[in-house]
């Protein structure tokens, strides 16, 4: 049932209704059920791992607190250890065994084309509640929340509907004050929301979905033409950010709809100064989790205090703490883009953010005196357009990891763009024509506009809600209507990151 179909808006609204009907105690409960049924309609078989890894976490996180003992409490780091490979490891074998084993089979088998394993089961959304299942687990093992007492919460946290087709990526500190608190009929909770779910359909069906043939058209032409290549990552930029962005409005809505507050993921990204921001502004949410379970983590390590301590003995200290930042950043990006995937291209894509990454954790000194000499300041318009553009133009060229079959062929489209021909510039004309241009940038300009006012700070839906009463009206209706008559039907087109 994907969130594009009449039949999830429909489940929606079904659902929307009997939890108003039923009383606070059970609203919670209710969701449960409805969580596990959406599952079920995916692939009931996926229910199977949402239980043993959500009884994994809860009883390993109550063995952390209040052990009545001993000899739970001298294991507690076995306990750790032993939940964290179990719940990894089902993520590692549904989503990365397969292709690996395939790819070991088809090298030694003399049937070409034959895979030992074809269509195995992959769980809806086991990718999020996996990293949320694991921070619960953490926090709880290191002291920053108490162990929850009621299992029925931790298989809501780990099977809440909304999040498990998009994300984001929550904290139980944070999520469970939402999913338990009084939750009584507001107008103004479903109509913000059916708001934000409008807003995340415009982005999807009317732009990203459109913009899609002219990014499958260029990397279909002849991608040794520069020109060509960077129309499709430019192109490509603007689809993933309307697909992904919109679908994470879209769940964002039908929870504010259920008066349940999840995480935003994406703050304008598009306007980041340097790519470390850039990356902290999109998927906010798994950016803020890898800070948090594995750059701090890996940096405060045994190895990595060892190594520090070496390296203290030939150069600076600030040197040492730049080193080792740079480390933790390649790491974290590899980390990152296998979380997405085991092809070359999700490896290709880690190291070519991890180490723009640490050479700008090296060279900070270096950036510092650069702009100083410069006379370049933090408030100069001028400057903070250029280095807009500059993280622009280095994030267009990481998308090219995502549009190739393979990392070498990435760098070979970045190649292609600094190679210049006598043909450079023409036969980038051949994969769009005005007419199609013209249909597009209108709505894109829609969202570019409505992305500089959340920049300056202003609440859009608020500013919305303060318009008088026909003005309102014709927002809305206008919009439902560019929907209806300029985006793809609903259901025919997927989010790219929708069951992942």
């Amino acid at each position: 049932m994907d969130i594009t179909t009449l039949a999830f808006l429909s489940f929606v609204a079904i659902s929307l209704l009997i939890y108003y009907l039923l009383p606070q105690k059970t609203k919670w409960c209710f969701l449960v059920f409805v969580s596990l049924f959406f599952v079920a309609i995916k692939d009931y078989r996926a229910i199977v791992f949402i239980f043993a890894s959500s009884v994994s976490v809860f009883y390993s996180a109550k063995c952390f607190q209040n052990s009545q003992y001993d000899f739970v409490n001298k294991k507690r780091k076995t306990i750790l250890v032993l939940t964290l490979v179990f719940n990894i490891g089902i993520l590692f074998c549904v989503k990365y065994l397969e292709p690996i084993i395939n790819i070991f089979y088809r090298s030694f088998s003399s049937t070409k084309g034959v895979f030992l394993f074809d269509n195995l089961i992959v769980p809806l959304g086991i990718s999020y509640y996996t990293l949320q299942i694991v921070s619960y687990l953490l926090d709880v093992y290191w002291g920053r929340i108490e162990a929850e007492t009621n299992y029925g919460k931790i298989l809501l946290f780990t099977c809440y509907f909304p999040q498990m087709i998009q994300g984001p990526i929550s904290r139980y500190g944070e999520l469970s004050g939402e999913f338990f608190k009084e939750h009584k009929f507001n107008i103004d909770n479903l109509k913000f929301g059916l708001q934000l779910m409008l807003w995340g359909f415009f982005k999807k069906l009317v732009i990203a979905d459109k913009i899609a043939g002219i990014v499958d058209r260029t990397f279909d032409l002849n991608t040794e033409n520069g020109s060509t290549i960077v129309v499709g990552l430019v192109c490509y930029g603007i689809q993933l950010y309307c697909d992904f962005g919109g679908g994470i409005d879209v769940v964002r809505g039908v929870s504010e709809c259920f008066d349940i507050r999840i995480a935003e993921n994406f703050c304008q990204p598009y306007f980041s100064k340097s790519l470390g921001e850039f990356w902290r502004r999109w998927h906010i949410t798994l950016g803020s989790w890898m800070k948090d379970y594995v750059f701090y983590p890996l940096s405060l390590s045994k190895p990595m205090t060892s190594f520090k301590r070496s390296l203290k003995k030939k150069i600076s200290r600030t040197t040492v703490n730049r080193i080792q930042i740079a480390i933790c950043d390649i790491v974290v990006f590899l980390l990152v883009g296998y979380w997405h995937g085991s092809g070359s291209i999700f490896w290709g894509w880690g190291l070519y953010n991890g180490i723009i990454l640490a050479i700008s954790a090296l060279l900070v000194d270096f950036y510092a005196n650069c702009r100083k000499k410069l006379n370049i300041t933090s408030e100069s318009k001028i400057w903070s357009l250029v280095f807009i553009a500059r993280t622009l133009v280095i994030v267009t060229l990481g998308w090219a990891f995502d549009c190739a079959n393979s990392a070498w062929e990435a760098l070979g489209y970045i190649k292609n763009i600094f190679t210049v021909t006598p043909t450079y510039f023409s036969s980038s004309f051949d994969a769009v024509n005005a007419n199609e241009i013209m249909a597009i940038l209108p709505f894109c300009l829609v969202v570019l506009a409505v992305s500089i006012i959340k920049e300056n700070g202003i609440n859009v839906r608020e500013k919305i809600n303060k318009l008088p009463y026909f003005v309102k009206v014709i927002i809305w209706v206008a919009l439902i209507e560019v929907i209806a008559c300029f985006g793809r039907p609903l259901g025919e087109v997927g989010f790219m990151y929708a069951n992942f």
